[in-house]
Order: C-alpha cells, then structure tokens, then sequence
C-alpha cells in the first residue's frame, strides 16, 4: 500500500490519539506473585475493558533505550532522568493500577511513537 505524505501524517495521528500515555504507578509482582513492589510504566494502549498494553521505565542509566527527562514531562515532577525500556511491552490489569503521576508533551510522544514502529516494523 503508497500512502501520501498528508496520509501518514493523518494515520499517526490517529495512531497517537488513541494512545493513553500517561506515566502511572503500579503493583509489579515478581515472577513467583510471593511478593510486589511499586513500579513506574508508560500506559502506551487500553487493549481491553481490563488490561493496558505498557512500556516499563528503569532509572538505571546504564541502558540504551528512550532517555525521559523532566522537560519531556507535560505536568508532574520527574525525581530522577529514566529510560523508558522499548520495545519491552507487557500487560497489566487495571487494578494494579495505583495512579497516573505523569503526562509526556506531545513531542517526546513522536519520538517515542516512531521508535516503536522502527524496534517493531511497522
């Protein structure tokens, strides 16, 4: 399928509008669900009535993904630089959901979108 310039640009804008993109809280159990800890994520997509599609965050610098600094943050206090880990998605059910914290400006929203698409071929 050739898609015009102008339909590109209409696609990914759809394509970003339908994401959530919000940086939440959350419950994350270790592999054996004896134990949790609380844990930032990218809410990237509502996939269901109940689950969420979502990037981790780390704030170990040593990683080569999509740096987050605090001018990338539309509202919210960022505490520490972090990495956003791409493309290391997972699911999570909406009640291990504790709050949204943050929101990501738009422009850190294309560079994240476009990074997805190049790590996923799309």
């Amino acid at each position: 399928m050739n898609l015009k310039i102008s339909e590109k640009c209409d696609l990914q804008v759809i394509y970003l509008n339908s994401m959530i993109w919000n940086i939440a809280l959350v419950k994350v159990y270790f592999t054996d669900l004896s134990l949790w800890k609380i844990r930032p994520i990218l809410l990237y997509k509502k996939i269901s009535d109940e689950d969420y599609l979502f990037l981790p965050l780390t704030s170990n610098l040593n990683k080569d993904w999509i740096l987050l600094k605090q001018e990338d943050l539309k509202d919210g206090k960022l505490e520490n630089n972090s990495i956003l880990l791409i493309p290391k998605f997972s699911v999570i059910h909406k009640d291990l959901i504790i709050k949204n914290i943050w929101k990501l400006k738009r422009e850190k929203l294309l560079e994240i979108s476009n990074i997805v698409c190049k790590k996923l071929w799309c």
